[in-house]
């Protein structure tokens, strides 16, 4: 009778630890429930929802898709026109390596990356009631926008 307790009390154990390890992980499932759940553990080592009324709201309400709203601020963009009249760009850059230097004709060779940000009005979209804060923008439509004019 002893030994069916503590075979039962193992199992609930490791099922616990089970649990505890599928929610770790970088689920699809876990990343779809905290969209709208922050996550606490518990006394017992589970994880259980915090509830943000801020992000149920937002969740469950109408919210503009990101088509939507890339199809609306790129309806009257001019990617030819500055930001603003005038717009002040930052410039970062970062020597990634030094391959080769030439004592014999002086120069050397290096890879470097270059960080460019600035604030573009025209693309402010949060007037739309998006879904999301980020959107995530590829090569055909970077190639619809302005940017500064480095050399």
């Amino acid at each position: 009778m002893h030994y069916l307790q503590f075979l039962s009390l193992a199992v609930l154990l490791l099922m616990c630890q089970a649990r505890k390890s599928v929610y770790r992980r970088n689920s699809p499932s876990l990343r779809r429930l905290t969209r709208n759940y922050d996550w606490e553990v518990d006394e017992h080592g589970a994880l259980r929802p915090i509830i943000n009324p801020a992000k149920v709201e937002r969740a469950t309400k109408n919210c503009a898709n990101d088509s939507f709203i890339l199809g609306t601020i790129m309806s009257n963009y001019n990617r030819h026109k500055i930001p603003g009249g005038q717009v002040e760009v930052e410039v970062e850059v970062w020597v990634q390596e030094i391959t080769t230097i030439s004592d014999i004709t002086s120069d050397f060779q290096l890879d470097i990356y270059i960080y460019e940000t600035w604030h573009d009005p025209a693309l402010n979209y949060a007037f739309l009631n998006p879904c999301k804060y980020n959107l995530s923008l590829n090569s055909v439509l970077l190639e619809k926008l302005w940017t500064p004019n480095s050399f």
